[in-house]
């Protein structure tokens, strides 16, 4: 879960914890505000995800179950995983370029 964001205050690099994770072809993420996960039952947005192929569509279509009933800011974004590139290091770019990467301790 994404729990924070980055404003480019010099502080950022202490909110944020990386935990690698081994991706695999097939693989679908979302990332969404609270305005989704707060209003909407975890067991719809599963059910969605698996069933809704597009990733585009599948975005619009939690949106649109969500809106009904939340009181918040909804913002739906949805990642597949197509195909394999060799790891890399993560960097931070713009306001918070040039900042030492953290990772977070499993466990």
């Amino acid at each position: 879960m994404l729990m924070h964001s980055l404003s480019g205050a010099l502080r950022d690099p202490e909110a944020v914890h990386i935990t690698p994770v081994d991706l695999e072809v097939g693989d679908r993420w979302l990332l969404a505000t609270d305005g989704l996960t707060s209003y909407l039952p975890l067991e719809t947005i599963a059910s969605q995800i698996s069933s809704i192929a597009n990733a585009q569509e599948l975005a619009e279509v939690l949106v649109d179950l969500s809106w009904p009933r939340s009181l918040d800011n909804i913002s739906v974004t949805i990642g597949d995983v197509t195909h394999s590139l060799p790891a890399q290091q993560g960097r931070f770019i713009g306001a918070a370029e040039g900042r030492q990467l953290r990772r977070s301790q499993a466990g």
